[in-house]
């Protein structure tokens, strides 16, 4: 499977996507995404946060709210793994 990206702009409801020659022919799908590249470079050469990242979607906010492990757990975990791997069956 063959992959070509392209960032274009919509003019007057319009797609125009110029492709290669090797997919001439072939039926190809067209999956199209709202694009936040241009505005995030635009905001970063305004020296302004990116609107993008302002406020966290829910994921992002699981993951900065999910717990962690400290060095002790890590440790803790490690020398339960190496009790049980000393087991026989």
């Amino acid at each position: 499977m063959q992959a070509y990206k392209i960032i274009t702009a919509v003019e007057n409801g319009f797609l125009h996507i110029p492709m290669p020659q090797n997919f001439e022919g072939k039926k190809v799908e067209v999956i199209v995404l709202e694009t936040w590249l241009q505005e995030a470079l635009l905001d970063i050469e305004k020296d302004e946060p990116p609107t993008h990242l302002a406020k966290p979607n829910p994921f992002q906010t699981w993951l900065l709210t999910a717990p962690v492990w400290e060095e002790a757990d890590y440790e803790n975990f490690l020398n339960i793994r190496q009790a049980f791997n000393r087991w026989e069956l």
